[in-house]
């Protein structure tokens, strides 16, 4: 075969592996008809049938079911599926038989992934997630200069058992920062000490499935890779993967807290999602570099100036 061929192949090869990835994302965040999907990348319906049909459109749709969901999420998200094999074969475009397969076979992934032989497909963020071009504005309710007090006032203010207990928590990050990842018990720990409530939750993670989470969340460049990548740990949402970040990652996170919002000019309001996150990283970050403090400090700060303030106008 000439180098021209040979290149043209690869080219090909190239762009159908892109193709069939965006194909395989689309069809999974935004259940797309197959007419949208044929119109958005240029194809036929036809075109997009071949595609769905390959053994690699079937790997890039068990990727995103591995790389999505813990494995106690997937059995959840198995069982309350209606009649799952017909019903999402339908909506990726999938024989029944097909999805059947890729069940079993992604249970299997599980058990190797948690015996430690076989890595984890990085997650891949909702695009409905980011906001585009669209900004919430954030403002400080009080004076920059009333920093410390108010990080100060709420150590007065935490008690000696809280203190103490924050202080073991803080103690934690340079080992971790170190290893480079969570153990059981840093997770349940760190869990604890953000939501007593859904701690429990974090024992049923597997060692294996910790270390390979936390190492991708920790590793990666990409805010919202890094705190979607720690909601696949069972007992994990959005607020408690902050708080992960926020005492481990090397980075400076804030908390996403419903205090610590309103303190930055967000409105009280219980969240399931917090599209504002990166924003809020570089908010916090610009606070904490201008004030020469460290995001720790501010977060008290925040929180503790909620406390005391919610039901009135901003101090500054």
């Amino acid at each position: 075969m000439s180098d021209k061929v040979e290149n043209r192949v690869t080219t090909k090869s190239k762009f159908a592996a892109s193709k069939i990835k965006a194909i395989a994302e689309q069809s999974w965040w935004r259940k797309t008809s197959k007419r949208q999907l044929a119109g958005e990348h240029n194809l036929t319906e036809a075109q997009i049938d071949e595609f769905r049909a390959t053994p690699k459109y079937q790997k890039a749709v068990e990727s995103l079911i591995l790389g999505q969901r813990s494995p106690q999420g997937f059995e959840n998200w198995v069982k309350k599926y209606k009649n799952m094999p017909r019903n999402f074969g339908n909506r990726m475009g999938l024989d029944p038989g097909i999805v059947r397969g890729m069940i079993e076979r992604v249970r299997q992934a599980h058990s190797d992934i948690a015996a430690g032989k076989a890595k984890l497909p990085r997650v891949v963020v909702d695009p409905s997630l980011k906001m585009g071009d669209v900004k919430i504005e954030m403002k400080l309710r009080f004076c920059e200069s009333e920093i410390d007090y108010w990080a100060n006032r709420y150590t007065g203010f935490q008690g000696a058992y809280y203190r103490e207990r924050e202080k073991r928590i803080i103690g934690l990050r340079d080992d971790i920062r170190r290893q480079g990842y969570l153990t059981t018990d840093d997770l349940h720990r760190v869990a604890s000490w953000k939501s007593q409530r859904r701690a429990a939750l974090t024992l049923e993670n597997s060692n294996n499935f910790i270390k390979e989470i936390t190492t991708q969340a920790f590793t990666s460049t990409d805010d919202w890779e890094k705190l979607i990548s720690l909601t696949r740990l069972g007992g994990i949402r959005e607020p408690t993967a902050s708080a992960i970040l926020h005492l481990c990652d090397k980075g400076q996170y804030p908390i996403l807290d419903i205090h610590a919002l309103w303190s930055v000019g967000l409105a009280w309001e219980r969240r399931t999602s917090y599209p504002f996150w990166p924003d809020y990283v570089d908010f916090c970050q610009d606070l904490a570099n201008r004030n020469n403090v460290c995001m720790r400090h501010l977060d008290r700060a925040l929180w503790r100036f909620s406390f005391d303030h919610r039901n009135q106008e901003s101090a500054c």
